[in-house]
């Protein structure tokens, strides 16, 4: 079982009170998911459940699992529903997986895993590898001194998606089937995800684009610049007016020391400007065009620029590299 704090539809059927009743939408039945022990009833979705199902339910069982997410706008590149999609969906995952974690079994934590969890690995005496304790990356390299299962030595992560994740997805990958080193460093090598650690070459500059929006998102950027030894010459900046924009500078202090702001569009957008304004820093630029040129006269061949924050900058990036040469 591979867990993390991070991150189907499909027509099923839906069976309780002894009956079936198809309902269109991913429902579940009463039958054993996958791996899981028989005797052991599935989750059930309380929107396809009637008040007296419910009240059955509740006889013999006390345990619910509510996702909770915003809906609001993501920029012209996100969902509406991206922030309660999401909840959903590791919702749907931790109902699915529930009773997986079994005496003996291989199990896989991620980072800042609850304590909880932690307690029901060791109770188990499952064979465990803890992030930060059995594996760990140190200089985008893999290391798994204590792991207790095989693993090739030495594997390089990729740059394309953060080298924790990926870290976490081979040591579970492992658990479940002998792996060969250049197979896998094949894999890292080819994972991307627009948006997040992004790279890109704009003629002579290397320029790293994320979607770091609020101050936890950009005290994970600011490790994942670190633990690939990137030091921006300057940030190009824009946020939506209710973001926490001080918190957002404050966590990348030490890191970026020039910013350059763009303006947001939209009911909850802002000019640089105003930006500027609420920070009492940056220089405000029109667009991202001009940000980028004032931070590419000011820095030398092979600097690297950092431009974040809102989905709508990581958009206008795209945009403006599309009419250029990014070589």
């Amino acid at each position: 079982a591979a867990c993390d704090r991070r991150g189907g539809a499909g027509r099923a059927v839906v069976k309780s009170a002894g009956r079936a009743v198809d309902r269109g939408a991913r429902a579940w039945s009463n039958a054993p998911l996958a791996g899981q022990p028989t005797g052991r009833e599935s989750p059930m979705r309380l929107q396809l459940m009637t008040s007296d199902e419910v009240r059955r339910y509740l006889e013999t069982s006390r345990g619910a699992i509510v996702p909770i997410g915003a809906t609001e706008q993501h920029g012209p590149n996100g969902l509406i529903g991206t922030d309660a999609i999401c909840p959903e969906i590791i919702a749907n995952g931790v109902a699915e997986k529930a009773g997986v974690m079994r005496q003996g079994q291989r199990i896989v934590l991620g980072a800042d895993m609850p304590h909880s969890v932690h307690a029901a690995a060791a109770a188990l005496d499952g064979v465990v590898g803890r992030y930060g304790v059995e594996f760990s990356v140190r200089g985008g390299v893999l290391n798994h001194a204590g792991l207790p299962w095989p693993l090739p030595d030495g594997v390089r992560l990729g740059d394309g998606l953060p080298q924790h994740n990926q870290a976490l997805a081979v040591v579970a990958a492992a658990a479940l089937a002998p792996l060969e080193l250049h197979t896998v460093e094949d894999a890292l090598a080819a994972l991307h995800m627009a948006g997040r650690m992004e790279r890109c070459t704009v003629g002579d500059r290397s320029l790293v684009l994320d979607v770091a929006h609020n101050p936890a998102g950009a005290a994970f950027l600011r490790q994942e610049l670190e633990a690939r030894g990137l030091q921006p010459v300057a940030a190009i900046y824009g946020a939506y007016q209710d973001k926490d924009v001080q918190g957002v500078v404050a966590a990348l202090g030490g890191v970026v020391d020039t910013w350059l702001l763009v303006p947001t569009s939209g009911p909850r957008g802002q000019t640089a400007e105003a930006l500027g304004q609420r920070l009492g820093l940056g220089k405000a630029h029109a667009d991202f065009a001009s940000a980028f040129e004032a931070a590419r006269s000011a820095s030398e061949p092979g600097s690297v620029i950092l431009a974040f924050g809102s989905f709508a900058v990581v958009e206008a990036a795209h945009q403006w590299m599309s009419s250029c040469v990014t070589g």
